[in-house]
């Protein structure tokens, strides 16, 4: 992270925001119903299928392709 693109958040403590950041999605997640859960990680599992199987190329109505091997 360039200090010149963040100046506030290069002026901060790196291991205690690491560690707060790390904390809210915690907590985050603890509140979301582990059928919800399950569901968005299968869902994100299967689009990373997807891509994989595609090499990378477009698949129409996912924009979140992308492949670097």
């Amino acid at each position: 992270m360039s200090g010149d693109t963040f100046p506030i958040l290069s002026s901060l403590d790196k291991p205690i925001l690491r560690e707060s950041v790390k904390a809210k999605a915690k907590e985050v997640l603890n509140q979301l119903p582990e059928a919800n859960f399950q569901h968005c990680f299968q869902q994100c599992k299967s689009r990373m299928e997807r891509c994989r199987d595609r090499q990378g190329e477009y698949i129409e109505g996912e924009k979140s392709c992308y492949w670097n091997g």
